[in-house]
């Protein structure tokens, strides 16, 4: 962000324009030069700038009260920027990169509150500069059609709203559970603005965690529009801004804070009113997940006759489109219902689509409508829609009404939550029906008493609805909500009922193509749309008219919904929320004397498959030549089964997954290396499959080495199903076949997960290829469309081993896999590369580490706890914990000690007798197992402290948190003692390890940990991700001479993530280590491919060439340097004889190249590769 104080003082330096001439114009021939001199001839402006921030501020004629374009072109070197100041609000637009010789375009909307505006455009770069401007142009753009209407108070959620910046967080304390989260200069959120002629004042209910001042500022596109400040800390407070200009701010604000870069904002909620106090600020703004639409109450009630051609069904909302139940999927024939009221009735008119009304379909048969009276069950065998009210959130009473072709009526009052089973169906509701048909369609009208329904309408009432369908002829059944199980099951949407409303209706369903995508309306309408990929901002629009544009810039999964709002932002409609694919995969066959149907459809050629479930159906004989592909893959007619003389298949789309994402981008292998693929093996949602397979397709040279799940889970079989085809190309299939019963459940835990491990050639002239991979059930005849994963050869890995120094690897799962044949083929990988510590055993191949802790699966106080009653840690909330001990107990009582030397020698052979053994400790000490609140320890805290009053979990929390967090930390150090001398009894005595984060205050309250206590109670420290200085040498302060590792993690480390995953470089790495003494903690192998693998090897090689230097660690300062290098990019490290190793860590995307001076003298010259690591040894 530009400094503004010093623009705003050149501003006001330069006074006030005499404007003349034309209106909406911009001249340049009256421009003010500033820290630069300007020439305009021959219609271009040229600047020649003299230092940063040099430019030219021009007079911009417009009327007050107006939305002008400003459009210019710009041509010279380095970057520029502008601001536009419109009556006290300076607005800065993004840097706008410029090219000598090309013009490019620039072009801006704002908003002009007064006559005449200033522009000042200026260079970025530092020192002189020369750009040129032309072609300057204003044109006067149509104002929103505002209306004269009051805004009582639209209430929104701040998490609906989030715009590009803005997180969305869980907070307790916020409203709905959820807020905002932003920063300095973040733009956070956006706000609704209604259409409203009148001023309007907008509230946010914010929240920062610093007493720094904070400005809130209001953006419609860059211009600033508005702000305020808001001074409150640590609670939630109010801020009002305004009144605001609804002409400037339509259709929506961007908010963006102004503040100090520590100070972290959340945003609540907020509102927006034309009121200049807020009426009610505790009012709700949640969104149903299932939709809301809107009644409107009737000034002339229709005539319910079957044809909801009245007034009130012309201006009402219609809620659609209608989604297949289980599906991800609308509903081919499509419907939509409408709602109305007056002080007797709600009046309800569906419109259903049906293909086998049109005549020329001759289909007529198709549709079913036998039943002829009301109350008779038989009538969901016909088609019929289906509506369910709940008109009170506090009673569990709904009523539900079945309607068919012919008007006959099944109504019955149920109750939650199991309306169906629950129905009386000798309730009857008073309801009026009558049923049209047409060519193509059907309409159903219906009156409902609202005496039958116990209610009287009223202002601001909010029922629950469900509304559905269901369709014969192509057996579909469908609703307006999202049924994953049936109609009575889903969650219900929302029913508003107001005094007016606006048509509203769409004209088809969504198409979600990738790349621009158009919702379009039968009437103008104001409409917002929301996109939300996972781990991606969500996106939203605000649009007026007949359509409304949305982008889909990804493929893959995205959430999906659409509103509309009246003038005075009250929302008349709502989507639910839909879960799509951005992409579906074209299936293509050659069938001529059988016809192939997909979904119920007849393909002729190709179809696009839906994402999920498809059904495919083959009548008659296929030809011997017969092939049905998707994409360059063959589905094979083998997979198909015979059900009634049809053969069947049930293809899924893109349902399997794989982790790391890795369909991203592509996987790296080395030459003759193993690489992990895991998957999860969710099953089929609708099947108990004991059967479920995963197939992976290997190119030629590749071989499966096995596969295996973890804790004895799973029963796997791994078959070689022999060679496929994949675009022409030769592939060996392999089958890791599940021979338990597999549920569907997407939410498996990583422990669930399989490994599956192939083997890459060492020998190929090829450096590039690609897998596939995809799920089935032979018996269930179920197949995925094959997956493709890109695949690039990395060179045969060729690390060091080191005798001093320690590459530790966490793998995971690895300790529990089941199979003990690939753990020695992992263990022997990890020798190539490197690696020398792993915490899964190795039959001695590799040193093993393991973890300890107090858990009951682990060093386990149970035992304890049974023999000495009364022991147990009491929580901060004040509970027994049954399972956890008083940490007073086990640093106090000799009974403890006692029962902790005698467990660890049944503890370590359990575990597998470690090389190592690890207390890995994060916990707050306020929350931790070993924050315990008894007496005895109130006592002891008290003691230490030297507090006289008596104490309680909330008084430490609110008075005593600094000396609780010291009594903690010195408790945690006291155990690690415990753990250590415990540990070096044991014959083998191995080494304890403490690992936790950097020495910070945050470490010491946050994660229980103080490094400076835990000074000779432990033999090696691991500490923290990522290089905060300050920190590190704190932590090397604190420790003394304890040998000390640094991590680096890898992202993505949860299998929720589906994020691409980024690499460990070669530069990273060798940081670590040579910020360290011992060497690098990596975090996790399964996150990790032949990137990380071969920069784990190169830096093997450093470390092992130079053990020495790194583990004495003696960094010197002064006598090396590197021009365009660093500090950070290079270390400088000696050994005992006085000999120089300097170590050179290029993190740039390029090649670095390096001259290397000694005393001020050049010694050697070179370039380092990008990411890449080198070490020059300079002898003495």
């Amino acid at each position: 962000m530009i400094p503004q104080y010093s623009i705003l003082c050149t501003l006001l330096l330069c006074g006030t324009f005499l404007l003349s001439g034309k209106e909406n114009s911009i001249l340049p021939e009256k421009k003010t030069a500033v820290k630069s001199s300007a020439a305009f001839e021959n219609g271009i402006l040229e600047v020649q700038s003299n230092a940063k921030l040099g430019g030219v501020l021009l007079p911009v004629r417009c009327k007050a009260g107006t939305r002008v374009k400003i459009e210019f072109e710009a041509e010279g070197s380095g970057s520029i920027q502008y601001y536009l100041q419109s009556a006290s609000n300076l607005s800065y637009s993004p840097a706008i990169p410029l090219r000598e010789g090309i013009w490019k375009k620039i072009s801006f909307s704002a908003f002009s509150p007064q006559a005449g505006m200033k522009l000042f455009i200026y260079s970025l770069v530092d020192g002189s500069a020369k750009f040129r401007l032309r072609a300057f142009k204003i044109t006067e753009e149509p104002l929103p059609a505002l209306k004269d209407v009051e805004v009582k108070q639209a209430d929104f959620e701040a998490e609906d709203y989030p715009a590009e910046h803005g997180k969305k967080v869980r907070l307790k304390d916020a409203s709905g559970g959820m807020a905002v989260w932003g920063k300095r200069w973040y733009e956070a959120a956006q706000i609704p603005i209604p259409a409203t002629g009148r001023n309007v004042y907008l509230y946010l209910r914010l929240k920062k965690d610093t007493a720094a001042p904070l400005t809130v500022i209001l953006k419609n596109g860059f211009q600033r529009v508005a702000h305020g400040v808001f001074q409150a800390s640590g609670a939630w407070e109010w801020l009002r801004i305004g009144p605001v200009d609804p002409r400037a701010g339509y259709p929506a604000l961007t908010v963006q804070y102004g503040c100090d870069a520590k100070t972290q904002v959340w945003l609540d909620r907020f509102a927006v009113s034309t009121h200049s106090e807020l009426p009610e600020k505790d009012r709700p703004a949640l969104l149903p997940v299932n939709g809301l639409t809107s009644a409107a109450r009737a000034a002339i009630p229709p005539e319910i006759d079957g044809n909801p051609d009245d007034a009130c069904w012309r201006n009402a909302v219609a809620a659609e489109p209608f989604i297949l139940n289980t599906q991800n999927r609308f509903a081919k024939e499509q419907t939509s219902i409408r709602f109305a009221y007056d002080n007797e009735y709600l009046y309800v008119a569906f419109h259903c689509r049906e293909s086998c009304l049109n005549p020329l379909e001759n289909r007529l048969h198709e549709f079913k409508d036998k039943v002829k009276k009301n109350d008779d069950p038989a009538i969901y065998m016909d088609d019929c829609v289906l509506l369910l009210l709940k008109p009170s959130a506090d009673s569990s009473v709904a009523y539900d009404f079945v309607i068919n072709p012919n008007g006959a009526i099944l109504d019955s009052r149920c109750s939650a939550p199991d309306f169906w089973e629950t129905r009386d169906m000798k309730w009857s509701g008073g309801a009026k029906a009558a049923v049209s048909r047409g060519n193509g369609f059907w309409n159903v009208e219906m009156a409902i008493p609202f005496a039958s329904l116990g209610v009287i309408p009223g202002g601001n009432q909010n029922w629950e609805i469900m509304a559905g369908r269901i369709e014969q002829s192509r057996n579909e059944k469908s609703a307006w909500q999202i049924c994953e199980k049936s109609f009575h099951t889903c969650p219900l949407g929302r029913l508003v009922f107001t005094e007016q409303s606006v048509p509203f209706s769409l004209a088809a369903p969504p198409a979600f193509l990738p790349g621009r995508n158009k919702l379009a309306f039968h009437s103008p309408a104001r409409v917002e749309t929301s996109v939300e990929f996972p781990s991606s901002p969500v996106r939203k629009t605000f649009s007026d008219g007949k359509e409304a544009d949305f982008h889909l810039n990804r493929n893959g999964t995205f959430s999906f919904r659409w509103s509309t709002f009246d003038p005075a932002l009250n929302r008349l409609f709502l989507s639910p929320a839909y879960s799509m694919q951005a992409r579906a995969a074209m299936l293509t066959h050659n069938l001529k004397n059988a016809q192939f149907r997909l979904n119920g459809e007849t393909v002729k050629t190709s179809t696009p498959l839906n994402n999920g479930m498809n059904m495919a159906e083959i009548s008659g004989t296929p030809e011997k030549n017969a092939r049905i592909t998707v994409g360059g893959s063959e589905i094979p007619l083998a997979g198909f089964k015979q059900e009634n003389n049809v053969l069947k298949c049930r293809l899924l789309l893109e349902d399997s997954v794989i982790w790391p994402n890795w369909e991203a981008k592509e996987i790296c292998v080395n030459r003759g290396g193993i690489q992990q693929i895991l998957f999860r093996p969710h099953g089929v949602k609708g099947f108990a499959l004991d059967d479920y397979t995963m197939y992976f397709d290997l190119p030629e040279g590749y071989a499966a080495e096995g596969a295996s799940g973890y804790y004895k889970k799973w029963n796997l079989a791994i078959s070689d199903e022999g060679t496929v085809q994949h675009g022409g190309k030769n592939f060996r299939r392999y089958a890791v076949r599940i021979a338990n019963q597999v549920k569907y459940n997407p939410n498996l835990g990583s422990h669930e997960w399989i490994a599956f491990v192939f083997r890459a050639p060492e020998h190929t002239n090829t450096e590039t290829g690609e897998f596939y991979f995809h799920a089935g059930s032979r018996k269930a005849s179920i197949q995925e469309v094959p997956r493709r994963v890109a695949v690039r050869l990395y060179p045969k890995l060729n690390g060091a081993r080191l005798k001093d120094m320690q590459i530790q690897m966490w793998c995971s799962w690895m300790r529990s896999m089941d199979s003990s044949k690939l753990q020695e083929i992992f263990a022997r990988q990890f020798a190539e590369m490197g690696v020398n510590e792993v915490n899964f055993r190795t039959n001695g191949q590799l040193p093993y580490f393991t973890l300890i802790n107090f858990e009951p699966w682990n060093f386990s106080p149970l035992p304890f706890l049974k023999k000495h009653p009364g022991t147990e840690q009491i929580d901060v909330n004040g509970k027994k914990v049954k399972s956890m001990i008083c940490s007073g107990i086990i640093v106090k009582d000799p009974a403890f000690a006692a029962y902790m030397k005698a467990e660890m020698p049944h503890w370590y052979k359990r575990s597998g007798s470690p090389d190592d053994v690890m207390w890995d400790y994060e916990s707050h000490v306020m929350n931790s197992y070993l924050s315990c609140f008894c007496p005895r320890c109130l006592a002891g805290f008290r003691r230490s402290a030297g507090i006289a009053e008596e104490v309680s979990p909330e008084k430490i929390g609110k008075k005593y948190l600094k000396e609780w967090t010291v009594y903690m930390n010195r408790k945690m150090a006291d155990i690690s003692g415990m753990f250590r001398d415990a540990l070096q009894a044991l014959p083998a005595k191995p080494s304890f390890s403490v690992y936790s984060g950097y020495e910070n205050p945050d470490t010491n309250l946050v994660y229980g940990v103080n490094w400076e206590m835990l000074k000779g109670k432990m033999d090696r420290a691991a500490c923290g991700y990522g290089r905060p200085k300050t920190d590190i040498e704190r932590t090397r302060k604190a420790i003394g001479n304890t040998r000390y590792m640094l991590g680096a993690i890898a992202h993505p480390y949860a299998v929720t993530d589906r994020s691409f995953p980024a690499s460990l470089t070669e530069a990273t790495l060798l940081r670590r280590a040579a910020d360290s003494n011992t060497g690098v903690l990596i975090y996790h192998y399964p996150s990790l491919d032949a990137r990380t693998f071969s920069a784990i090897a190169a830096v093997s090689r450093i470390l092992a060439e130079h053990e020495p230097f790194f583990r004495k660690h003696r960094v010197v300062e002064g006598r090396i340097s590197l021009p365009g290098w660093s500090r950070d990019e290079y270390e400088v490290l000696s050994d005992e004889d006085g000999n120089l190793l300097v170590l050179l860590m290029n993190y740039s995307a390029g090649k670095k190249s390096y001259q290397l001076c000694l005393d001020g003298k050049p010694v050697r010259s070179g370039a380092v590769a990008s990411n890449g690591a080198q070490a020059v040894k300079i002898e003495k």
